[in-house]
């Protein structure tokens, strides 16, 4: 008996054995019960039998009348197995057990000086079960869900030469995968394979497959071989052959495993013939596809009437006819790959002509260009190079954005966690945007001009963007996306400032590093008044600056009172002017200052003195500007039925045009000058 017992991995935590005999009877009795790699461990084993001497040495004949083990993998012996164990020579006798549910008749096995016969069946084997034991081992999740159970069985002989054969086939069971919002079955109604040892020493390998889902699949491969030592190996110069039919009648079901946002359409279909050795396969055949779409609908993208033509001969893959349309464009492929070398040769190139990418209402592209892909020379990979030009874009983002907490908000998980650490309390890595990732290390190596070409539009949050200038889009393996290159801001565009539309004079965009964060540099003003104010926004996407200017330049609070209500601060006695002033400093940039100069539709509610001349010492003005040159305005006094309604065309910066009605009628001529002495030094 021993107890506490560590090996490595092996954690016993109690061990007991009794052997009672004589070398040429005895009986044995064991039990063990720990952990073995984190999997428990409760395993007994009863046998009996002796030790026999002869010519070839000894060897040990008995019965194995008790093997169980209630941990992981479970073990259940049904019938007791007899062992003939010696130098060089196994043989088990017919038996019955179940491994994690699978049922086991084994009817007999034999190894004898590297010649082996065996023959049984295994039935009710749990494909999942046998992943969930993979994951316990390994810590790897499994790939797919499946609810599988497979039967099998065997009867072959290899020695000098090899006969029989080894099948396995479904009996019942379903594959899903995750799609998207939840998960999609394949619809599996037939899984079969079995290989036969042949004359000729060839391993004849037969597969089929059938899902509702995606297709049939249907192979038949001639292997050849070899038995070096006992050991049954492929013979890399043997003649191989085989044929390979996978056919996929309607892609329609098929989208579906990808999730609800994803539709694919058409048919398509690959025939392979097989020949040459495994140390220099030949490969020929054909893939056709016909009637092809694929729409992406929450990106808009949409291509269709596609139809696939690339033919395999002697290893070498042609793209006789790759076409697809997007709108009423058309993206097309051309070239070869080498398929015999040490590594794929391959010269191909991709041509879209008005090929429309996106056609969603708030989201369109098309585009015209050619790229060539190629193998990338001596430092391996793939290389892609190509120039494109955007024919029509708009861009139409949601003017407010997504709510989201204050980066000083802790969220408290019911279990005492806080949201974003591990349970060990230490912080989880904060997830990369995708344009930060570095690439992959097979990723191609990637230069791609692009141009914006002249009917390129942005919209959202409060920017009406036209834009031009061509950037360039690289890549490498191991290294974030990257771009370099110049965007302005075309005439015409504006900005959407605390209600106020404002034009953009000068605007650019400058990449010279990751794609998601160029520098920006834009000035927006709001012309035609005796100051003339507007917003600057510099720095980055991703860190702006925005910070109020006017000509000439004055203080904050003047800029932002030229800039809401075209007059200064000094004009009337409006003390709740002055308020809403001072909090929208603090809220420049932000969506919440712009909804509340929004909310009634208008840019002045103020109480002062009149405009016009009403006698009334205090007075309620309110105005709306319908653009930077004409102004609405009305009054209405305090102590008074007295009113007058104005409008005020700006002529130019310091000239502007005034009529109004009501207790008084006019039209005024105004010239205004700001200054801040009466001379000027000299």
């Amino acid at each position: 008996d021993a107890s506490d017992l560590a090996l490595g991995s092996l954690q016993l935590k109690s061990l007991r054995a009794n052997l009672d005999g004589t070398r040429a009877k005895h009986t044995l009795e064991a039990s063990a019960l720990g952990t073995a790699g984190g999997r428990m461990i409760d395993l007994t084993l009863a046998a009996n039998g002796g030790v026999v001497e002869n010519r070839d040495g000894m060897r040990w004949d008995g019965t194995v009348t008790r093997l169980a083990n209630r941990g992981t993998p479970s073990v259940a012996l049904q019938a007791p197995l007899t062992v003939s164990a010696g130098a060089g020579r196994v043989t088990l006798g017919a038996t019955r057990l179940t491994l994690e549910g699978a049922a086991i008749d084994l009817k007999s096995f034999v190894f004898d000086h590297g010649q082996m016969r065996s023959a049984g069946s295994v039935s009710g084997a749990s494909v999942a079960r046998f992943l969930e034991i993979r994951q316990e081992m390994t810590g790897q999740r499994p790939p797919v869900r499946t609810d599988v159970v497979l039967d099998a069985d065997w009867d072959f002989s290899i020695g000098a030469s090899a006969t029989g054969y080894l099948q396995v086939k479904r009996r019942g069971g379903d594959v899903t995968v995750e799609s998207g919002r939840g998960i999609a079955s394949l619809g599996l109604t037939e899984l079969s394979a079995r290989a036969a040892f042949g004359p000729g020493n060839r391993l004849n390998v037969t597969a089929q497959a059938k899902a509702n889902r995606i297709g049939t699949l249907d192979a038949n491969v001639a292997v050849p071989f070899a038995l070096r030592g006992g050991v049954l190996s492929v013979a890399d110069d043997g003649p191989l052959s085989g044929r390979i039919d996978a056919d996929m009648p309607s892609l329609k079901a098929t989208g579906n495993l990808f999730g609800p946002s994803y539709l694919l359409g058409g048919r398509a279909a690959l025939k392979l013939t097989v020949a040459g050795t495994p140390a220099k396969p030949n490969l020929s055949g054909m893939l056709t596809g016909d009637d092809l779409s694929a729409t992406l609908i929450d990106q808009g993208v949409q291509l269709k009437d596609g139809i696939v033509r690339v033919k395999l001969a002697e290893n070498l893959v042609e793209f006789q006819q790759v076409e697809f349309h997007g709108g009423d464009g058309t993206l097309r492929a051309i070239g070869r790959v080498r398929l015999d070398g040490e590594a794929p040769d391959l010269t191909a190139s991709i041509v879209a002509d008005k090929l429309e990418l996106f056609a969603a209402p708030d989201r369109k592209l098309s585009l015209s260009g050619k790229a060539t892909v190629a193998n990338d020379g001596p430092r391996g990979g793939m290389s892609i190079d190509g120039k494109f030009v955007v024919d029509r874009a708009l861009f139409d983002l949601p003017e407010d954005a997504a709510p989201h907490l204050s980066d000083d908000v802790v969220i408290v998980q019911p279990d005492g966690t806080v949201r974003g650490e591990t349970p060990s309390g230490s912080a989880a890595a904060k997830p990369q945007k995708v344009t930060d990732k570095p690439a992959p290390s097979l990723a191609p190596r990637a230069n791609i001009d692009i141009g914006l070409g002249n009917n390129f539009r942005f919209k959202g949050h409060g920017a009406d963007l036209g834009l031009r200038g061509t950037i360039t889009v690289m890549s490498a393996p191991g290294v974030p996306l990257r771009a370099i290159g110049n965007v302005r801001v075309t005439e015409g565009s504006t900005y959407t400032s605390f209600g106020r539309k404002l034009a953009i004079e000068n605007g650019f965009f400058t990449f010279n590093g990751p794609v998601s964060n160029p520098g920006v540099n834009i000035l927006a003003m709001r012309r035609n008044q005796e100051v003339e104010a507007g917003v600057q926004v510099t720095g980055t996407i991703q860190s702006p600056t925005v910070k109020l200017v006017s000509e000439p330049n004055v203080t904050d609070n003047e800029k932002l009172s030229w800039l809401l209500f075209g007059h200064g601060t000094d004009q009337g006695n409006n003390v709740g002017q002055q308020g809403a002033m001072t909090a929208a400093l603090g809220l420049l940039g932000s969506v919440t200052g712009k909804r509340v100069a929004q909310t009634f539709g208008l840019d002045e509610v103020s109480i002062g003195r009149s405009e016009v001349g009403l006698t009334d010492p205090q007075v309620v003005l309110v105005s709306k500007a319908i653009n930077e040159r004409f102004v609405l305005g009305f009054e209405q006094g305090l102590q008074s039925a007295s009113n007058a309604f104005k409008a005020t065309i700006n002529l130019t910066r310091f000239w502007s045009v005034s009529a109004y009605g009501g207790t008084f009628q006019g039209v005024d001529l105004n010239y205004t000058r700001r200054f801040d002495r009466w001379f000027s030094r000299r």
